[in-house]
């Protein structure tokens, strides 16, 4: 009998911020275009016009007590309950970020890296094992789910047997509030632990795959100073990004690389149960999901694309490396009524970000 090593996810945890920030917050601010001059629609109408377009209605903010460190430590204490784990038997914490560690009052100033995030969180978990390595995982938004490739890479070559992965972003300290993609980013943290679980039958992670375009593609995310020249005019730390051509990028290549990691799984799309893609743009996201579904010549209806595609960026917004790891725990804990795993379920994770980077990986579920 063949006995395979799987790498399965046993335990998941959130942190999401209680501050929830709606988009009538936003109807007070003064927005710029790229050009520097002051957009003069009437600010409502260019709120609603985002929340059309991205399906955001409201956001969560940390408050200013909170770091990503604090966020991660507390997604991550609880992953490691659900799974009943002590932090001592990890052989890795993987976190993914891409700020370092951003203070309240921040705006304009280099978040800390030394020490390494990773580093802050395995000593904000308490453990004292110094063979349990932290790793910062920096790739954009799709860092939490490169962060299980590599740990499922790690188990699969017998190297690492239990790994922490977590994303935790605090995006309120980076953007430009001046600028409207502003109102799309949010703070949050999510983690799991993954384990090496012998069986006789295959499950956990089924096949991955990344790509990263690294051309004339790679800075349609970047830090640069505030669309308002005289707010801050010596920082260019604020998150700025083209939301068009990532929007055409994405529809354009994201399908190719969902179809190829379900063709090495040999799953069908019409046998997955659910699809949990980044939450950068509601809109974005489905025209992602029917292109995949032209180029796997099946078809759903209106009501089957919505049970397969679960959606948290109307309350949530987006919270990079935060995102999919935070909608897994939202229905594996039971709290999005209309979505649930059983066992045997096939899900599809996928990401798209800064860089530009792309990754995929299929999971048959299996309950802890």
């Amino acid at each position: 009998m063949t006995t395979y090593m799987n790498t399965l996810i046993t335990g998941s945890g959130v942190f999401i911020p209680p501050r929830v920030v709606g988009n009538q917050s936003f109807y007070g601010s003064l927005f710029y275009d790229e050009e520097g001059r002051k957009i003069d629609r009437d600010v409502v109408d260019v709120v609603r016009k985002l929340e059309n377009i991205t399906g955001i209605h409201e956001r969560r903010y940390a408050s200013d007590q909170y770091t990503n460190v604090d966020m991660a430590v507390k997604a991550s204490s609880d992953a490691l309950l659900d799974a009943g784990v002590d932090g001592e038997e990890l052989d890795y914490i993987i976190v993914a970020h891409n700020f370092g560690v951003l203070n309240a009052g921040s705006f304009g100033k280099q978040g800390s890296i030394m020490p390494s995030v990773s580093a802050m969180v395995k000593h904000g978990l308490e453990i004292s094992n110094t063979s349990t390595t932290p790793y910062d995982m920096i790739f954009g938004c799709p860092g939490w789910l490169e962060g299980v490739i590599l740990a499922h890479k790690f188990i699969q070559s017998r190297s690492a047997s239990k790994i922490l992965v977590v994303g935790a972003e605090i995006l309120s300290r980076v953007i430009d509030p001046h600028n409207r993609d502003s109102m799309i980013f949010s703070d949050g943290a999510g983690a799991v632990v993954l384990e090496a679980k012998p069986a006789d039958e295959k499950c956990g992670v089924m096949a991955t795959d990344t790509v990263s375009y690294n051309g004339c593609e790679f800075d349609y995310l970047a830090m640069g100073k505030s669309l308002k020249s005289d707010y801050l005019p010596e920082s260019d730390v604020f998150l700025k990004m083209n939301g068009k051509k990532i929007y055409e990028f994405a529809v354009t290549h994201v399908p190719d690389v969902l179809k190829r990691v379900l063709d090495r799984a040999s799953i069908a799309l019409n046998q997955v149960s659910k699809v949990l893609f980044h939450q950068a743009n509601e809109k974005m996201d489905k025209a992602i999901l029917k292109k995949l579904m032209r180029l796997c010549k099946c078809d759903f209806s209106s009501e089957e694309l919505e049970a397969l595609m679960p959606i948290t960026i109307k309350y949530y917004g987006n919270s990079s490396v935060a995102t999919v790891p935070t909608m897994y725990h939202l229905v594996n804990s039971g709290k999005m009524a209309s979505h649930k795993f059983s066992d045997g379920d096939y899900l599809v994770f996928g990401s798209v970000g800064a860089g530009i980077n792309v990754n995929a990986l299929v999971y048959k579920y299996r309950s802890a």
